[in-house]
């Protein structure tokens, strides 16, 4: 090893097996376990209230800050359940790709190369995305299988509420499979129902069949009585066991989207306005009825308040 300069100016000269080397290599390796150890601290992660509160939610970027909102469109309230400075986590930039875990009640999300599950203490690293791709479109299945989708492929991932969650990113943390590629690129969020990802995108509505013969994505066509479905994006899509919501991001209204796989048709109704955003995902508790303020009220233009519950956060705000 190259003496210091210090120790070479006052003629200092190494013994044979130099111990600063040894102590270097002592305090490299200490260091190394440290790291690891810290990559491999354990975080537990606390369950959404499913039982209790079945509202819509919004995982939301507002400048510096990533946010979940539920939003009570009768009464107007907005709620902010969690909020974090993404500054302050070096692994996490963003967040989508968000769903409730019908296992665990947690929430996870997407962030560029990894899953974590977030709540209001911050993030748990649990899984790894395939090749490091990110995706905005992600849910999960009545059986707890994690679905996301990027621009062709289906992504899966079984029994993520099995797993730990690490303070840290690992690269021993299980990968998400590839389910297989797709035909159509699905919308900026998705649901999964019966056993098909559904989403809207510009206009159309994108299933793909995820049965075990392969998956096919194909593009159902407008029924007789459905209402349009406006070209652009629709960031916030909500699954429950009354129906599919889709939120269109420039404020064109909250879709509720039938589909009738026998006659390869969809119906969609408008259900409200919505609010516009460039950035949010919609997620929700998919095993539970739908709210009086989803479902069940209409305002005095008989619109139900569906789906404004979850609508896409007020331009102001953003």
């Amino acid at each position: 090893d190259a003496l210091h300069p210090q120790a070479a100016a006052v003629g200092f000269r190494p013994p044979a097996m130099p111990s600063i080397s040894r102590f270097s290599l002592v305090i490299a390796v200490v260091a190394r376990l440290c790291t690891e150890g810290a990559a491999q601290t354990e975080v537990k992660t606390t369950p959404h209230a499913c039982a209790k509160d079945n509202l819509p939610y919004q995982v939301l970027k507002l400048n510096s800050t990533m946010e979940m909102h539920s939003w009570d469109w009768i009464s107007g309230k907005r709620s902010v359940h969690w909020s974090h400075e993404i500054s302050k986590f070096a692994q996490i930039d963003l967040l989508n790709g968000c769903g409730i875990s019908p296992e665990d009640s947690i929430a996870y999300c997407i962030t560029p190369g990894y899953v974590v599950r977030v709540d209001k203490a911050g993030f748990a690293f649990v899984a790894r995305t395939p090749g490091g791709r990110m995706s905005v479109s992600a849910g999960f299945d009545e059986d707890g299988t994690f679905w996301a989708a990027d621009a062709s492929e289906v992504w899966k991932f079984e029994g993520l509420h099995d797993l730990p969650g690490y303070a840290e990113p690992a690269a021993t943390l299980p990968e998400m499979a590839v389910a297989g590629p797709t035909q159509f690129a699905h919308g900026a969020d998705v649901v999964v129902w019966e056993g098909y990802l559904v989403s809207v995108s510009d206009g159309k509505v994108v299933v793909t069949d995820l049965g075990d013969g392969g998956l096919r994505t194909f593009q159902p066509t407008a029924s007789a009585n459905s209402e349009p479905l406006p070209a652009g994006y629709y960031g916030g899509a909500y699954m429950y066991s009354g129906g599919m919501f889709f939120s269109h991001n420039d404020g064109a209204g909250i879709f509720n989207v039938d589909l009738d796989l026998a006659s390869m048709t969809y119906t969609a109704k408008n259900d409200g306005a919505s609010f516009v955003t460039a950035y949010n995902d919609g997620l929700n508790c998919i095993l539970t009825e739908a709210p009086e303020t989803v479902s069940g009220m209409k305002d005095a233009a008989g619109r139900r308040g569906a789906v404004l519950v979850g609508a896409s956060m007020i331009a102001g705000l953003l």
